[in-house]
């Protein structure tokens, strides 16, 4: 699977809208996409927001969190700053 785009919107430290588009380049045997960061600069939520458009209520991270799919939902909300 290729994910070409991924739109946040107020998701954890994600305030507001952002756009990610993974950068492809040709030549490439095949797609790679690493992700860099200080600590609690939003790696693991942007991975564990992938997984819920994944996945979606089955997500690994609401089934880890012991809650509702709405009350996860809620509780990763971004409030703003």
């Amino acid at each position: 699977m290729v994910i070409h785009r991924i739109i946040l919107n107020n998701v954890g430290l994600y305030y507001g809208v952002h756009e990610i588009e993974p950068v492809v380049q040709d030549g490439n045997t095949g797609p790679i996409t690493l992700i860099k960061g200080l600590n609690g600069t939003g790696k693991t939520t942007l991975l564990n927001a992938i997984l819920l458009g994944l996945y979606g209520s089955r997500s690994p991270s609401v089934l880890r969190s012991g809650q509702g799919y709405s009350e996860y939902l809620d509780k990763i909300r971004s409030r703003g700053i």
